[in-house]
């Protein structure tokens, strides 16, 4: 998900989710991006969702500078 995705089409935006969701009800869907959203992970706008970069890359180890 590297860019705004519609709500319903949130299970199709990789092979790896929707092969995760596919046994899985729409309350699964939705709780587990309630949980996204609470932890920040995601900003919704509507029925629009999308990654919180700022946020992610704020998590990510830093990396050694090369010289």
């Amino acid at each position: 998900m590297n860019e705004p995705t519609p709500r319903r089409k949130i299970t199709h935006v990789s092979p790896r989710v929707a092969q995760l969701y596919a046994a899985l009800s729409e309350k699964t869907v939705a709780r587990d991006l309630a949980a996204l959203e609470a932890a920040q992970l995601v900003v919704r706008e509507g029925e629009i969702v999308m990654p919180n970069f700022d946020l992610v890359l704020e998590l990510l180890p830093m990396r050694a500078k090369r010289s």
